[in-house]
């Protein structure tokens, strides 16, 4: 479908951001862009570069055919290009800077983009039924084993967990790996964790929608089959039964170990080796898609012996720990569309509803090259600050 080009930001409002995207939703009358958002291109206020409409649809190829390639088509969603006038990224930057986190306001909205992309506005999949989305940041999902590590404290802690002593905002007893284990006590563990601590943590949020004829003062009791003040236990076993059954978690375990071979530690040398000779081309799809089948071909027993395929597979490792899990669950009884079991749980408390969910995975742009060095300095950062303070835990269990 060809969308007609934005020139009025009214109806647009704050949903949120990453690093190199912010987010807005619609919320007018148009039926055109009902239950859509609106993913805008950020910059630093210091690049002046003006991109072209080829470097904008760049991004939007890379996740289509590259990212849904791999992670699986059903857990991405589509991007369809809208022009955006400079008058409407003026004055929507306007409208939507009192809604913005001051952590985030060292990058400004790209107000020379041409073009920007709608995409489904997940918390609204069911719109006739209350719904709850679960925004889940699961980091890296393994211990790094390469021959090329220089401390074994990366073969004992994870990365997330030795980082957040660096930061020191450590979630006691909050640990990735058990969250990617598979293991149902494990799991279970990791989300009341995690569940205890929001809206502090970074690594799990939660919204509620309410359906489009209910107020929203009625929609969690609705959603949860009036379940008083217990919502996140319920929450957390809902949460524990999908991450269990579907194979998004072990997908992305195994894209971020397999892309990751080396370590950053046998990346940097390979990386100061080729780019100064200028062969590090990032924005070219069909190089992309040559490394998706280099890959491919690796992974099925081929030697391919390519120091340019070793970092391209590294930037896209490090695209999957940076990713988001986006959960949508609704009950099954009150949407429209049929129950399908593949997509629905049953909670082990008698009373409730089946929920059913939906999984995508979202903040898959590619990461910049450059920022290779940058990478493997807070690696040494981190590995550094814990030998220095003698940094102890239980060990983190790769499994």
């Amino acid at each position: 479908m060809i969308y007609p080009a934005l020139h009025t930001a009214e109806n647009w409002e704050y949903v949120g951001e990453g690093n190199q995207n912010i987010v807005v939703r619609y919320t007018g009358d148009n039926t055109v862009y009902k239950r859509k958002v609106l993913r805008i291109v950020k910059c630093d206020e210091k690049e002046s570069k003006n991109p072209t409409k080829n470097d904008l649809l760049f991004k939007q190829q890379f996740i289509e055919k590259i990212i849904r390639n791999l992670v699986g088509h059903e857990y991405i969603l589509l991007m369809e290009p809208v022009t955006t006038s400079l008058a409407f990224l003026h004055q929507l930057e306007k409208n939507i800077e009192h809604a913005r986190p001051v952590s985030r306001l060292k990058k400004k909205i790209m107000t020379n983009a041409c073009i920007s992309f709608l995409m489904d506005d997940l918390t609204q999949l069911w719109p006739d039924s209350p719904s709850l989305t679960i925004e889940l940041k699961p980091k890296w999902g393994f211990k790094p084993s390469s021959q090329f590590i220089t401390s074994d404290v990366k073969k004992k802690y994870c990365r997330f967990c030795i980082h957040s002593h660096l930061r020191e905002n450590a979630i006691k007893d909050y640990c990735p790996l058990d969250l990617y284990s598979g293991d149902p006590i494990r799991v279970k563990k990791a989300l009341c964790t995690l569940l205890k601590h929001v809206p502090k943590t970074k690594n799990l949020k939660i919204t509620f929608a309410h359906g489009a004829n209910e107020q929203p003062s009625n929609f969690k009791s609705t959603l949860l089959h009036n379940a008083n003040n217990g919502d996140f236990a319920i929450i957390e076993e809902i949460l524990e039964k999908i991450l269990l059954k579907d194979p998004i978690l072990s997908r992305l375990k195994a894209l971020q170990t397999s892309l990751d071979e080396l370590d950053v530690e046998g990346i940097l040398p390979l990386y100061n080796c080729l780019s100064l000779s200028g062969a590090l081309e990032t924005q070219d799809i069909r190089i992309w898609e040559d490394v998706v089948s280099n890959y491919l071909q690796r992974q099925n027993g081929v030697t391919i012996n390519d120091d340019s395929q070793r970092i391209y597979e590294y930037l896209l490792s490090m695209t999957f720990k940076d990713c988001s899990i986006m959960i949508n669950i609704a009950s099954a009884s009150n949407t429209n569309n049929s129950d399908n079991s593949e997509n629905s749980v049953t909670l082990s408390r008698k009373g409730y509803p089946i929920f059913k969910y939906d999984v995508k995975v979202v903040d898959t742009d590619l990461k910049s090259i450059d920022k290779i060095p940058h990478w493997y300095n807070l690696d040494q950062s981190i590995v550094k600050n814990a030998i220095d303070t003698n940094f102890k835990k239980e060990e983190c269990i790769n499994q």
